[in-house]
């Protein structure tokens, strides 16, 4: 691999992007953001974006994979993720819904791939957004910390996302099985282990704290400061002079 870099390893997506892709394994999140920052300088005057697949692979970790098959589920999945948006136009409140894609392809080594209109331009230009840091999200083995590292990093100038109760929690983290019903299991298999990742692995520090009524947690927020002990994390070096633009 050389030492070149990606010129463009940062990128803002969409909270209610965030939100919604919960529901997306750790591979099919990873590709979602992969393919947004791919696409995000063309995203008003383009309709269709490529990317090679072995660029693909390479910002997704998969330098020794040529699991092909492996991608297609991911786009298949993706394809059929909807996302919602909750939007103020003339000071009332709207309702939007799409899909994270409109179409992919793989042919000849390449993946081509496309957004809907009204998709590509709350992307470009979110009132709200996140800056995903595409080098940090390679090192994530876990889905659960993937997701709360990508809805936690937004309010690290505020130094605290704020309350949220436990369904909506759950919901943004994908956490909706019945398991997770119990806060002991919620608490252990997808709060503490996502935290103890997003704090080993990230440019964040995050702290949990919780609301109570009586004995029973009913909301979690989490604190977060710059991660002192990596505080000069610095994205992979990828092939290509000009980043992953196909």
């Amino acid at each position: 691999m050389s030492t070149k870099s990606l010129v463009k390893l940062e990128f803002k997506k969409h909270v209610a992007a965030i939100h919604t892709s919960g529901e997306l394994t750790l591979l099919e999140r990873k590709v979602v953001n992969v393919l947004l920052l791919n696409a995000y300088d063309d995203l008003l005057t383009s309709r269709s974006h490529s990317i090679p697949v072995k660029h693909l692979a390479e910002m997704l970790g998969w330098e020794a994979s040529h699991n092909v098959e492996r991608l297609q589920e991911a786009l298949r999945r993706i394809v059929g993720t909807s996302v919602e948006f909750n939007v103020m136009e003339d000071g009332k409140e709207g309702w939007e819904i799409t899909s994270l894609l409109s179409h992919a392809r793989i042919r000849g080594g390449v993946c081509t791939y496309r957004y809907v209109e009204e998709l590509a331009e709350r992307l470009f230009d979110p009132e709200v957004y996140a800056t995903i840091n595409i080098g940090v999200q390679r090192k994530f083995k876990g889905g659960y910390s993937l997701t709360l590292y990508e809805n936690c990093v937004r309010y690290k100038d505020v130094g605290s996302t704020g309350f949220w109760e436990l369904d909506k929690f759950r919901r943004i983290m994908g956490a909706e099985a019945a398991m997770y019903s119990e806060f002991k299991r919620l608490s252990s298999f997808v709060i503490n282990k996502a935290v103890e990742e997003v704090n080993r692995q990230s440019d964040i520090h995050l702290t949990p704290e919780y609301k109570k009524n009586g004995r029973k947690v009913i909301a979690v927020k989490f604190l977060i400061r710059e991660n002192a002990q990596l505080p000069l994390i610095a994205p992979e070096q990828l092939d290509g002079n000009d980043g992953i633009k196909a």
